[in-house]
Order: C-alpha cells, then sequence, then structure tokens
C-alpha cells in the first residue's frame, strides 16, 4: 500500500514542483553570448556590477573611399501642408534584396559615428532613403532565439510538499506565513517604516533637516521599490498563485512604507525649505492617495474593488426581453453579441439587462466607494477625492492652490474640437437609420439612442467601421509589410533591434544589456504570461531596465516596439535623478511621448529606408480617409466622453448632488456635450454606475483626453519643418528630437506644462496639431455632410426621409480587420521557411526547426520535443526509432532516422500547433511512469 500511494504521490508531486520558481538571482554572464530568457525572481536579485564601458570596435580592414550616405533632407516648409492626392501601387522588387538590412548595419566600418561603406547595386534603394542606418553602430543583443528553458526542478519545493503532505494530510499553503523573505526583512528595518502622528504636521521647520531626511529617503526607498518591481516582473511573465503571493506581500510592504514616509514628509513646513528639488520631493511623498486610508478601511476600499470586478465577472445578461433563468452570457460576452447584430430590439435588450441585473448592486459599492475617496482625499490636504486625482494635472498640492483650472481648459480645447465631432456624428447617424431601417429611436437632427451604437456605454463607436467606412479600398499595406519582415526573416526581437537603432540616430544614446538579456519579446509558452498591457520596465536598480511584450510580427507590432523604446528611454534618462524624479511628470505625458513617436514610426520613408515597404508603396486619400475614420471612432470620440465621466464624477465627490439624481444628472450631460440619448425611459437608474470606465477605473479620465491632446502637440513640434501631412508622420530633425530628449533626462524634475512648453513652446492645451492631424478626414466629412445633412442634435426629431439615406449591405454585419500581424511561431519539427520563431529551445535550420546544440529531439506521435537528457536513458528508444504513440498514426518508415539524434532530419512541418504540442512537463511524466513500470 506504501508503495502504491508513493507511485499516486510522485506525479502530483512533480507537477506542482514544476509549477514553482526557481529563481535565479545571478546576474547574466556576458561570456559567451548572454541568454534572452528571463529567469522567475522570487528572491532578492544581487545589486549587478556596473556595465564595463564599451571597448572601441575593431577597424576593419581599409575599403576604397564610398560616396557619402545621404543625409535626411527634409524640406524646410514652417508648416505642414495638406494632404496631396496619392496612389497605391504594388509593392516592387525593392524587397529582393540579398543582404538584409541588418546585414548592412553589421558591416559598418570605424567607430560610432564614422560610416565608410562601399555600396553595392543592391542597395540603391537604401541609397535614395532620408534615413541611413549604417552610421549606427552595431552592438551585441544576446541570441536571436528567445529560447523557452524547460523548467527547473526544484528538490527542496518537493521535500517541502512532501513534508506537508504527511504532516498535514494536505498540499494548500500556509497563507500565515511570510514567502516573501527580502521584503518581510525590509519592513521596520529603519525608521523610516515608524508612522509619526498627524498633530507633529508642519512642525519642522529646519531646512538642512528636510534635505537630510529626503536623502536619506532615496537610500532607503530603492530597497522596497526594487522588490516590488522583481515580484511585479515575475508574476506578470509567470502568474501562479506563489509569484502572486510574493507580489502581494512586496506592495504590502510598499503600502507600509508609503504611508510611514507620508506622514513623516507632514512633518516638515514647506515654508521653510528653500531648496527646490528638496521641496518638490516632499511635496510628492506626502500624498499617499487611499493609502492614507486606515488599515480596516483600505482593506474595505479593497474588497469593494474586488466585489465589483466579480460583479463584471459573474453577472449573466438575457438577449430577449423575459427570457427565463438561466441566461448564459456575461459581460465579457457583450462585445461578441452585438459586433454582428443589426437587430435593435436585441440591443436594446443587453442593454437593459446588463443595467438591470448589475446596476443596483454596483450604486451601492460606488456609493460607498466615494466616502473612503473622499475620506482618503482629506488626509491627504484635499477636499473632495476629484481634487485629488486632478492634483497632477492642476499642479495642485496640500499646501497650495491648483495653478491652472484644468477643467476650464479643457471646455475651451473640446470647444475647438466640437465641429469635427459634430460632422462625425452626423455622418454615423445618417449610416445607422440606414442600417437599422425603420427604427423611430433615431431621428434627422436628434441625439443617437446609446445602444445602437454598440459600445457598453457609446464612448466606442468602432464596432461599425466596416459598415460606415467612406470607402470600400482596402489597406495592403499591412500586409506588404507582414511579407517583408518574413522575407527579412524578422523576428519579434528584430522589430525591437530595429526600433532601438532608430532612436540612436536620432540622437537617443545606448541602452544597458538588460534590455536584451532580460527583456521578453515574444510569448514565453513555458509559463502563463500576462501579455497585456506590454510594458517597459525599470527594475529600480539604476541598472536593469527590460520590456515585456508577446509580439507578433506586423505593422501594428512594429509601431508598439517604437512605442515601449520611447517609454523605456523615459523611463532610464533620468535615471540620475533622486528616485522620485526618475519618472515622466505625469502618466498622460508619458504615454502623449509614447504616441507621438508611435507616428513617427509608421511614416512611409521610414519603412521604405528599411526596406519594409518597396520604393513606390503609398497610400492613396481613400485609405488615409478610411484609417483616420477608424482612429476617430475609437480614440476622437472618447474626448467628449471623458468630460462628461469626470465632470459627473467630481459633482458626486463634491456632493452637488445626491445619488438619487444621479441618472438625470448624467443624461443631461451626455446629451449636452456627447449627442446621445438613452434608449429607455429616462428615469432609467444605474446608468452610470453600470460602465467600467465610471466604477472600475479610480483614476480620472481626464488622463485619456490630456494625452490625446499633447500627443498631437509633440507630434507637431518633432515634425516642425517637415513637409509630409502631420496624419502621416515625418522623419523628425535632430534638433527637434534633442528637445524632446532633454526634457526626457530631467523627468519629474519639472512639471508636465514646463516640459510641453521646452519641447513646444507653448504651456497650454491646443487642438489645433489634432484638428491637422484629422484634416483629410475632416474635409471629407465636409463634403459627405454638406447636402441635407443635419449637423448637431439640437433638432425636433424630424424622421429621416427613404431618399436621404444611403445603400447599406444587406449581409450581416461582421467587424474585419486586415491581415496585420499573425502568430508567427513554429514548435520543434515545425515549418519555418516563412520567417516563423521556433520555441521551446529550437531554432530554425532554413526549412524546419531543429532543437539546439546539446538538446535531444524526443519523437512522440506526431511532435517532435527537445529535451535535455537523452530519451533512451528513460526507455524512449533503443536506436530503432521506438515511437510511442499516444494517438493512432501511420507508422514509421524503419529506415527513417534516429528518434534521438539532435534534430528531426524530415521537412515536412509536423505538429506546429499548440494543441499538437505536449508540455515537457507532460512528457517527463510520461517517461516517468514508464521507468516506475519497468520497475515494479
Amino acid at each position: 500500500m506504501r508503495l502504491i500511494l508513493v507511485i499516486l504521490l510522485i506525479p502530483l508531486l512533480f507537477i506542482a514542483s514544476v509549477k514553482s520558481i526557481n529563481v535565479d538571482a545571478q546576474e547574466p554572464s556576458p561570456e559567451p553570448e548572454p541568454q534572452p530568457e528571463p529567469q522567475a525572481e522570487l528572491q532578492p536579485e544581487p545589486e549587478p556590477e556596473p556595465e564595463p564601458e564599451s571597448e572601441p570596435e575593431p577597424q576593419p580592414e581599409p575599403q576604397p573611399e564610398p560616396e557619402p550616405s545621404p543625409e535626411p533632407s527634409p524640406e524646410p516648409a514652417p508648416e505642414h501642408e495638406s494632404l496631396p492626392e496619392m496612389t497605391v501601387e504594388k509593392l516592387e522588387t525593392d524587397l529582393e534584396v540579398v543582404s538584409t538590412i541588418d546585414d548592412i548595419l553589421d558591416s559598418q566600418q570605424g567607430q560610432e559615428g564614422e560610416s565608410h561603406h562601399e555600396h553595392k547595386p543592391e542597395h540603391t534603394l537604401m541609397e535614395r532613403m532620408p534615413i541611413n542606418l549604417e552610421d549606427i553602430s552595431s552592438e551585441d543583443y544576446g541570441t536571436d532565439e528567445q529560447e523557452t528553458r524547460p523548467d527547473d526542478v526544484d528538490n527542496d519545493v518537493i521535500q517541502e510538499l512532501v513534508d506537508r503532505f504527511l504532516n498535514k494530510g494536505t498540499l494548500e499553503e500556509d497563507t500565515s506565513k511570510k514567502v516573501n523573505k527580502a521584503v518581510d526583512t525590509l519592513v521596520g528595518s529603519s525608521s523610516y517604516w515608524k508612522p509619526v502622528k498627524a498633530e507633529t504636521k508642519d512642525s519642522i521647520k529646519d531646512n538642512a533637516e528636510a534635505v537630510n531626511w529626503v536623502k536619506g529617503y532615496n537610500s532607503e526607498a530603492p530597497k522596497i521599490l526594487k522588490e516590488v518591481a522583481s515580484a511585479g516582473w515575475n508574476y506578470f511573465t509567470a502568474a501562479g498563485s506563489e509569484t502572486k503571493r510574493y507580489l502581494d506581500e512586496a506592495e504590502d510592504g510598499l503600502r507600509k512604507f508609503l504611508h510611514a514616509t507620508s506622514t513623516q514628509a507632514r512633518q516638515f513646513d514647506l515654508n521653510s525649505v528653500t531648496d527646490e528639488t528638496v521641496r518638490r520631493q516632499i511635496e510628492l511623498i506626502s500624498i499617499e492617495g487611499v493609502n492614507a486610508l486606515e488599515n480596516k478601511e483600505f482593506k474595505e476600499y479593497n474588497k469593494i474593488l474586488f466585489d465589483i470586478h466579480k460583479i463584471y465577472a459573474d453577472t449573466t445578461l438575457c438577449e430577449t426581453p423575459g427570457q427565463k433563468a438561466p441566461c448564459i452570457h456575461k459581460y465579457s460576452d457583450f462585445p461578441s453579441i452585438v459586433a454582428g447584430s443589426r437587430n435593435p430590439e436585441k440591443l436594446l435588450n443587453l442593454w437593459k439587462s446588463w443595467r438591470g441585473a448589475a446596476g443596483r448592486n454596483l450604486t451601492e459599492n460606488f456609493e460607498r466607494l466615494i466616502e473612503l475617496n473622499n475620506k482618503a482625499a482629506e488626509l491627504n490636504g484635499f477636499k473632495h477625492a476629484g481634487q485629488m486625482w486632478l492634483s497632477p494635472f492642476d499642479l495642485s498640492t496640500r499646501t497650495s492652490k491648483q495653478e491652472i483650472d484644468l477643467m476650464a481648459d479643457v471646455d475651451k480645447v473640446y470647444t475647438q474640437i466640437e465641429p469635427l465631432y459634430k460632422q462625425l456624428h452626423a455622418y454615423i447617424r445618417r449610416e445607422l437609420a440606414a442600417i437599422y431601417k425603420g427604427e423611430s429611436s433615431i431621428t434627422r437632427d436628434g441625439p443617437i439612442p446609446v445602444h445602437l451604437l454598440k459600445g457598453d456605454g457609446g464612448g466606442d463607436w468602432s464596432m461599425h467601421y466596416e459598415a460606415t467606412k467612406p470607402f470600400e479600398a482596402d489597406d495592403v499595406i499591412p500586409e506588404e509589410i507582414l511579407m517583408s519582415l518574413k522575407k527579412q526573416n524578422f523576428t519579434s526581437k528584430t522589430m525591437f533591434t530595429r526600433a532601438y537603432r532608430y532612436f540612436k540616430y536620432l540622437g537617443f544614446g545606448k541602452l544597458p544589456k538588460t534590455l536584451w538579456t532580460r527583456s521578453i519579446f515574444s510569448r514565453n509558452w513555458s509559463k502563463d504570461m500576462i501579455c497585456d498591457p506590454a510594458t517597459a520596465y525599470d527594475m529600480m536598480n539604476g541598472e536593469d531596465y527590460r520590456i515585456k511584450m508577446c509580439a507578433q510580427l506586423g505593422e501594428p507590432d512594429f509601431i508598439q516596439a517604437h512605442k515601449l523604446m520611447a517609454e523605456l528611454y523615459y523611463k532610464y534618462l533620468p535615471k540620475e535623478n533622486p528616485i522620485l524624479l526618475r519618472d515622466a511628470p505625469n502618466p498622460s505625458f508619458l504615454k502623449a511621448i509614447e504616441n507621438a513617436f508611435g507616428v513617427v514610426a509608421g511614416n512611409s520613408d521610414y519603412m521604405k529606408s528599411q526596406m519594409i515597404l518597396g520604393e513606390n508603396a503609398i497610400r492613396d486619400e481613400a485609405i488615409i480617409v478610411n484609417r483616420l475614420y477608424k482612429e476617430a471612432l475609437s480614440d476622437l470620440v472618447k474626448l467628449p466622453f471623458d468630460i462628461i465621466i469626470d465632470k459627473w464624477r467630481f459633482g458626486a465627490f463634491s456632493k452637488q448632488y445626491d445619488s438619487s439624481k444621479w441618472t438625470s444628472i448624467w443624461w443631461k450631460l451626455r446629451e449636452k456635450t456627447q449627442g446621445v440619448s438613452p434608449p429607455a425611459e429616462p428615469e432609467m437608474e444605474f446608468d452610470p454606475v453600470s460602465l467600467p470606465s465610471v466604477v472600475r477605473q479610480q483614476s480620472p479620465a481626464m488622463k485619456h483626453f490630456i494625452t490625446y491632446v499633447i500627443q498631437f502637440q509633440i507630434l507637431d513640434a518633432l515634425c516642425m519643418g517637415d513637409s509630409t501631412p502631420l496624419s502621416e508622420g515625418c522623419i523628425p530633425k535632430k534638433e527637434n528630437v534633442e528637445k524632446a530628449i532633454a526634457v526626457m533626462k530631467r523627468g519629474a524634475e519639472i512639471n508636465w506644462v514646463q516640459a510641453l512648453e521646452e519641447i513646444t513652446g507653448s504651456r497650454k492645451l491646443d487642438a489645433t496639431p489634432l484638428l491637422l492631424y484629422f484634416e483629410p478626414l475632416h474635409n471629407w466629412l465636409l463634403n459627405a455632410n454638406k447636402d441635407k445633412v443635419y449637423v448637431g442634435w439640437d433638432g425636433k426629431g424630424e424622421p429621416f426621409q427613404s431618399e436621404e439615406l444611403p445603400e447599406v449591405s444587406q449581409d450581416i454585419e461582421t467587424e474585419h480587420t486586415n491581415t496585420e500581424a499573425e502568430d508567427n511561431i513554429a514548435y520543434p519539427g515545425g515549418d519555418c521557411t516563412n520567417g516563423q520563431e521556433c520555441l521551446l529551445e529550437s531554432h530554425c535550420n532554413g526549412t524546419i526547426c531543429v532543437c539546439n546544440e546539446g538538446l535531444f529531439t524526443l519523437h512522440i506521435g506526431n511532435t517532435y520535443n527537445c529535451v535535455q537528457g537523452n530519451p533512451k536513458d528513460a526507455g524512449f528508444g533503443d536506436g530503432s526509432n521506438l515511437v510511442i504513440e499516444l494517438n493512432e498514426i501511420d507508422k514509421q518508415d524503419p529506415n527513417s532516422p534516429d528518434s534521438v539524434t539532435t534534430a528531426p532530419t524530415t521537412t515536412k512541418p509536423a505538429g506546429n500547433s499548440a494543441q499538437s504540442n505536449i508540455p515537457q512537463s507532460v512528457l517527463y511524466l510520461v517517461g516517468l511512469l514508464v521507468v516506475l513500470q519497468n520497475m515494479f
């Protein structure tokens, strides 16, 4: 019996152990080439040694003096021109080049910044392009493949599981025991962890004491921040109960530190602090947000947020009126249910069903959430939570009033945008009237019934793009880009190395090597990664900077790689600043910088210079208008919605009205500002609190509004002097980029208004560049709406006449997407001829994925798997190609190669889907069972 128990227990313990994270805290050795796969870091990382200064690159053999590389030649037009007439032409054979751009770049000669190339005939396209990255010196980016290492077996973990099972009869974890020992050791380790009483506020009036305290803070804070960064990285790259506990304990430790230091910071009388940098840091430290709540109330706050998320996860929707339980659809199913529907009754019932089922519980939770937010605001020195939320934007602190009237400025900017929004509103209202022909609730001069817009709250109209797009033409550029990336054997990592070189070309400096040795650029299929959102990481030690993204080949992620590179530079450049001043002035400014460089990355001249587009591949007017229309339906229409959300919430925070008037106030704001109306009776309860953007997002909606406006101001500044239409981006002049770099280096030393002024020359929000960006769409809408189309929603509610409505397709409306990206992956034995990335410890030999050097190939059924040990030793094969047939397959040719050679020799793709590949842990378990069977 004991033997049977052991046999049954071993597989269970093994499965549990391989899910545990074996911490690798050692710094990867730079010799030989570093391995890019980051290891889980549950233990504190040692301080990395400073990166040695790069040695001069070896001088190549002398070459004949070539013609100098052409420099960028932007035209000196002071302002952007309107959209010219363009045509789409087929991608030329310019992509048929012998050498890839990496070959060109890596063959550069001389020191960084000096290039002497002998241009070959194949590179004539490159010579004509405005960007030449040949001047950018190559670096060691680590290995080309991101390897997926087998899970380590931790014998200590296995022994702990055995002891727990034998002693307690269960394998459940003891949650009372701390697992994050590093954080547990830090808590209370210095005086900075000890809160002080509120009575001591403003009691210290000595500038020298304030300076010394801030100096100590900058030594103490990185200790806990490093643990939080490490635990966060581990959780988001290998999600599991163990990594989640490490992260929870790290965040709890950080909260204790922030609470203690905030109470200490409030002791200093800021009027006595003469050092501006010290003063700014104390101001930032003293505001702790909801962390200011007492522990009991803080737990209640988190419990309410948890309950709200649970309501969104558990509440069911009914498609038809009077449908009896159970209704099977959840809130997460809403987009897929409504996407293909042209039935207004179905859309109305879904809208009412959600609000009726979830609204009452959400209202009760939201009322209490308002009380707790307001209490936290008062503890931070603000009158109500709305003021606290806006403080990073209106520059108010606990001791000073707002420097700018943000909401007034936002209203002023929206008056600039409103004419474009009204044209868009008028166009889609007429299109919807044709789609829902006979629906009496939609009129030619009134607001749009919100349920017909299909988004859960009317803040996103993109589900109607395919049915309402201005032109039938489809953009073929994304497909051409994907084809080109494959032809040049790009991988996810290659897109990032290309983005990095472009940033260096623009004047940015070198980034630490950890970007290449510890980042994750594509999904790690051996772990449960949380891919969204893609993020740049500062590991808070001044040396380690990384990126996490599950990138796929294609135009969207090529552009996203550039945006993440901009984000990482904004984290890296201010690294010499005090810890609190190493990021952007506020989140909106950081996001705006990212988005501006994202538009720059999509510029066709840049794409052509990298041979990602052919010389004659351009977008014509129809394609450009469609693209801008699609962006407007998803982003531009959010701007009035952002204003409505915050005005309504701030009114609730400041008690301008009680909860009985919430719905009526909400719909007055929406109809006036957004031009939408409720589909049901006006007294319909719970509508505002049923929207995730109102209840779940406990941060100001103004973040998106400000981001979206200033990203075009920054883009306009980067493109100053370039004649390309702003909607097409540009190749920025280096003197324009230098201003952005200077601002990024200063981090949070300056506020966002100062940063905006240094880049653009203006301290004000201004929608003029936004309107310039959307000029092609705006002009088209003006023309489309000029004949008998009512612009606005303040009419008498007149019905549409049949002759006013456009023709629409009778097919069921579905959302089509271009082939912009694909899962560009393959497994051992799979076809990689089209540039697929080989996973599971394999690499491409030109035709198929073969196991890396030193590994053995285990052939099971239709799959090949790369393993560290010789399968013969575990009973898998004796040299005559023994195959374990888990599924019925054709018998193998007895003359086929040995199954344990280091790579499958067949060129036929074998099982390159996730379903057909058995995880290595399962293969190990199968082998273990075979061995046990033979033993007993």
